[in-house]
This record gives structure tokens, sequence and C-alpha cells, in this order.
């Protein structure tokens, strides 16, 4: 049994390099602004927060499918009023990508990756309802619950490091028709995510 064990270990260890094959459990910030709105209010970005995991498919080119966890922050600004309220919500996002090693060193990667994703709505809610119901609450009642984006990124691993900067654009509205705001109000949301590269990192040279 235990020379079982062994054998197995050994074998799922020998796995990802005969695949070419990298797995990337990450954590990051987000900072999510909604464009095209229009209303007596701006909108401004606020911090979130992301974890969740992609895998590296591949050699020099590669797909990139991934899972992640979205908490989204907008806020809600009325200077005449100095009100300040914020709009929340949760996704679970999911990534089909494509990647190319732009820089391949022995121990640095340089990369490029594109493609689209998808955010399931989870959960939403309304902090600091200043701004009154038929606002705020009426926009948490009228989200869309699933919205495609478009995503660009740049990435460097160093050793068993990884980190990704990004920006998901969503090319579907973030609301239902609405009589107070545009229906066609989107989010673009900017990230940065830090990791560790578990396996062969989609090097080119091996």
């Amino acid at each position: 049994m235990k020379r079982t064990i062994i054998l197995i270990a050994a074998i799922i260890s020998y796995l990802p390099s005969m695949a070419q094959f990298a797995f990337n459990p990450q954590v990051g910030l987000s900072v999510a602004r909604l464009h095209s709105l229009e209303s007596t209010e701006n909108t401004k970005a606020r911090v979130g927060w992301l974890a969740g995991a992609d895998f590296r498919i591949g050699k020099r080119f590669y797909i990139q499918p991934g899972i992640f966890y979205w908490n989204t922050s907008t806020a809600f600004i009325n200077d005449s009023l100095q009100i300040d309220s914020r709009l929340q919500r949760s996704d679970i996002k999911i990534n089909g990508h494509i990647g190319v090693n732009l820089l391949d060193d022995e121990n640095a990667k340089f990369r490029l990756s594109v493609g689209p994703s998808y955010n399931i709505l989870l959960s939403k809610s309304v902090s600091n309802d200043d701004i009154g119901n038929t606002t705020l609450n009426d926009l948490k009642k009228n989200f869309n619950n699933g919205m495609f984006n478009l995503d660009a990124a740049l990435g460097i691993d160093f050793w068993l490091l990884t980190v990704e900067a990004g920006y998901s654009l969503s090319i579907t509205d973030a609301w239902k028709d609405l009589d107070y705001y545009k229906s066609n109000a989107r989010y673009g949301t900017f990230y940065l995510n830090v990791g560790i590269v578990i396996g062969n990192a989609t090097s080119s040279r091996n």
C-alpha cells in the first residue's frame, strides 16, 4: 500500500511537467467604476478584493481558464448634498483567456493574456443609502444576473511567484431597463493579483 501511494504521488507530481501545466492560486485587489451612467450622481471607484485560481496549459502560447470570487464596491457621489453611498456586489468570475510568454527566461517570464470572462451575480447590497429608495435600492434590485466582459492583463512570473495587472471591461449592461438610469451603464475594473505558480509555468524552454 505504501509503495502504491508513493507511486501515485510521484506520477501526480510528474504530470505537470509532461503536460506543460501550471496551477496559479491568487488573491488581489480591484477598483471598479461604472461608465455611461446618466444621473445626478457621479460614480467613483472603491477598492474591492478577489481570490481564486487559474490554469495555464501550453508552452509559449497557452490557454488560461480560471475561476475567481470578486467583491466589487462603487461609490455614488452627490456633490451638492455631500452624499457618499456604496453599491456592492459579489460575483463568481469565470475566465477563458489565451496568453503568450513575451519574455521567457529560465528564472522569469513576462506574459500577456487576453480573452472573455463572465460574471455570475451572487449577492448585492447598499451601504449608507442616503440617496434614497428610488435610486440605489432600485439599482440593487435590478442588477443583471450575468455579465460578459473582455479582459486584458500583463503578468510577471519570478521563480514560484506570479504578479498580474489587468483591466476587465463589461460588454453587458449592469442593469435591466430602468427609468432613472441609462440601461447601458457598464463596469470597468482594474485589478492586481499576486499568487504562486505550481507546476510547469508554461515555459517554452521545456
